[in-house]
């Protein structure tokens, strides 16, 4: 049984959108977690969001994190897309299609992982406990497994390679905050690969040694996706769990 952690950024914006994280297994994850503490001292936990980017210890300490990423025998995986990609294809309220593009990042990160792990493997989930769009992990996963056959995710035991999903509350582990470090280090340099930022980031970005890991999702993926039955099953209840959450305000 292998665990990702995965978690998002860029998702209250109109632009660029990532969800990414590292996979690994209980060994890689149980050696990761004095590394990283070292890596990030004095701080307890790291927030990619609450960095300031003007202080010369904080982009040693981004440096210092990169090595340990590099090193740890954990795997990375991200997906990313742009709103004004797909906006365009889907219909419903501005909010309708964001949560859809959200989803899309979700689904197609697990099948990414699932692709390139080796096919015996099982897999578990952990998301950072998300308020506004954390209900939607439930969705898009219990989607899959819901047509793992049809997406070939089955095991030779008979079972759904996506064995598991489950949400952390923030700052309960620490191994969810290499997935926030590899969306956001994405984010910046998507949106402006010369900013402060975006350098400060780039070791991060350096240390994936499997780039094919990660990719954008393109206009044209996302169209063929559009067509398919599992899109239309995940829009569907991503949609009326939406509508239910508005009826209840």
């Amino acid at each position: 049984m292998l665990t990702a952690y995965f978690d998002e950024s860029g998702q209250e914006q109109k632009d660029w959108m990532f969800v990414a994280g590292y996979v690994g297994n209980d060994e890689a994850w149980k050696n990761f977690i004095g590394p990283w503490q070292d890596a990030i001292t004095p701080r307890k936990h790291l927030h990619m969001n609450r960095l300031r980017f003007k202080r010369e210890s904080e982009r040693l300490m981004l440096e210092r994190v990169s090595s340990v990423l590099k090193g740890s025998g954990i795997l990375p995986f991200m997906v990313g897309i742009k709103q004004s990609d797909y906006c365009d294809l889907l219909t419903g309220s501005a909010m309708e299609r964001a949560l859809s593009g959200y989803i899309l990042c979700c689904v197609f990160l697990v099948f990414r992982a699932l692709q390139k792990l080796p096919p015996e493997e099982h897999l578990e989930v952990v998301f950072e406990e998300q308020q506004v769009y954390g209900h939607l992990h439930h969705i898009g996963l219990s989607v899959i497994t819901r047509y793992a056959k049809e997406l070939k995710f089955i095991s030779s035991d008979g079972k759904c390679r996506l064995s598991n999903w489950r949400s952390v509350p923030k700052d309960q582990t620490s191994l969810t905050e290499p997935a926030d470090c590899l969306a956001y280090s994405f984010l910046q340099l998507s949106r402006d690969s010369t900013s402060t930022r975006a350098r400060w980031c780039s070791p991060i970005l350096d240390s994936m040694e499997d780039r094919g890991s990660g990719f954008l999702l393109q206009p044209a993926m996302v169209r063929e996706f559009v067509g398919t039955e599992v899109f239309t099953a995940l829009i569907r209840e991503a949609r009326h769990d939406l509508r239910g959450q508005n009826g209840k305000e």
